[in-house]
């Protein structure tokens, strides 16, 4: 028979052959699964305790809170009353509707782009650049600048060579205190070429003088050609009977529409070879003939 302590032994030895922990419900098939239901949370219902989390507002009054914080600090885009400066920091103000100034002194640069949406009273506007003026400009004083202007003059005597024929006028002298910019001469000088469009006016005069023995009879004419086509209201005609060493005066003043590039003569025609070009001795400074241009409009 066994003895106690033997039985003993073999129990002990025996047991520890199985687990003493079962995991309740997990890899083991013939136990069933546990299950508890999970606590629901319903924002329309849940509380919170507002006075510990919230310092005591409503999130909605919270809201309102931080709203009046902002705008008592910070200018509103919708409007509001300013009591500093702006500093941009050197960059674009861009997309904006009318600006409208009490007073406004303008002294840096302001370009044609910005001058196009900049409208009020200015007091003094210093522009380095060019204004670009979308409707009319109205000024109640002066206004001093430069237009588009030249005169011309031919000095030497025009010894007629020949009758019956047109003939332009060469120019020897260009007047620089009462010349701007956009003319030149070209073709010999007997064109004044344009280089701004517009509308110009054209006025001048030739000093026939009868050089020829005794009295001479003549008819003469002058006209102004643009690119070879005669212009309107710019010709002179006359006959007259000169008497020795007579002299007189061809005057025309007109408008004419030029495009830049176009060419601009004077030309003379004369029935007589006695009859010739210059300017009367009694004056100091005499010209045979003068050309004046002036661009009064686009």
């Amino acid at each position: 028979m066994m003895s106690s302590l033997q039985a003993a032994s073999f129990l002990f030895a025996f047991l520890l052959c199985f687990s003493f922990v079962t995991a309740v419900g997990i890899d083991n098939p013939d136990i069933p699964i546990i299950k508890t239901d999970p606590a629901t949370f319903d924002n329309a219902t849940a509380y919170i305790n507002n006075s510990v989390y919230l310092r005591g507002y409503s999130p909605t009054g919270l809201r309102d809170l931080f709203q009046t914080t902002y705008d008592t600090i910070y200018c509103k885009l919708t409007g509001c009353t300013m009591t500093g400066d702006i500093d941009m920091g050197g960059n674009d103000i861009t997309n904006v509707g009318d600006i409208t100034a009490d007073n406004l002194n303008a002294t840096s640069s302001i370009g044609s782009s910005v001058l196009r949406w900049l409208k009020g009273w200015f007091v003094n506007l210093d522009v380095e650049n060019n204004i670009i003026v979308g409707g009319d400009l109205n000024v109640s004083g002066y206004v001093n600048g430069k237009n588009y202007v030249t005169q011309y003059h031919r000095n030497a005597i025009i010894d007629t060579t020949s009758v019956n024929i047109w003939v332009n006028v060469t120019w020897d002298l260009t007047i620089d205190e009462e010349t701007t910019s956009g003319y030149s001469l070209n073709d010999s000088n007997t064109s004044i070429t344009i280089e701004n469009d517009g509308i110009y006016r054209v006025q001048g005069c030739l000093h026939p003088k009868n050089n020829g023995v005794g009295n001479q009879e003549a008819n003469l004419y002058s006209r102004i050609l643009i690119d070879d086509v005669e212009a309107k209201c710019l010709q002179f005609a006359n006959s007259k009977e000169f008497k020795t060493t007579g002299i007189d005066t061809m005057p025309f003043t007109g408008t004419l529409y030029a495009e830049a590039g176009q060419k601009v003569q004077l030309q003379y025609y004369v029935t007589n070879l006695d009859i010739d070009f210059e300017g009367d001795t009694v004056f100091d400074d005499a010209v045979a003939a003068s050309l004046n241009f002036e661009r009064l409009s686009n």
